[in-house]
């Protein structure tokens, strides 16, 4: 039984209209889990959900103001069953004045706590979660978003 579902994405440039990146994440719970570990596996404009899943583990943590859907996700899966549809279902706008952008610094630092907090001493993915985000913290968006296109814009249907 699955409690959350989302679907695979299309990111376009808000000024050329053209697709930049395609966002195929993981489509089962134990995939998903891992993903995890490093960013968010489940696009949040996607999310479907049962409405007793808040009852089970409650609502967004105002304490990680950019990075509530990251930490929603990460109490979720404890107990709960998570999925991706495999396809493109979603064409997403990206803007110079999204979230994501305009807050990256403090999105990173705040994606950083939560994966403090769910840290699991034994699983390798934690580590290598925590390096990366701190690796991504510290390349401007400037020199990211190029090898971003580069390395997500090939992945297609």
């Amino acid at each position: 039984e699955i409690d959350l579902v989302g679907c695979w994405v299309r990111f376009f440039d808000e000024n050329s209209n053209e697709t930049r990146m395609f966002f195929k994440p993981p489509t089962s719970s134990k995939e998903i889990r891992n993903m995890l570990c490093f960013n968010s596996a489940v696009c949040h404009p996607t999310w479907f959900m049962r409405s007793t899943i808040f009852r089970d583990v409650g609502f967004y943590n105002e304490k990680y103001d950019t990075a509530q859907d990251y930490d929603f996700l990460c109490r979720l899966v404890v107990s709960h069953n998570i999925a991706n549809i495999g396809e493109y279902l979603l064409d997403y706008r990206i803007s110079g004045s999204g979230i994501s952008l305009k807050k990256r610094k403090r999105q990173l630092g705040v994606r950083f706590e939560v994966q403090r907090k769910n840290f699991d001493w034994k699983n390798w993915r934690s580590y290598a979660g925590l390096v990366r985000t701190l690796i991504l913290w510290s390349i401007p968006v400037s020199v990211l978003a190029p090898i971003k296109t580069i390395v997500f814009g090939k992945r297609s249907k």
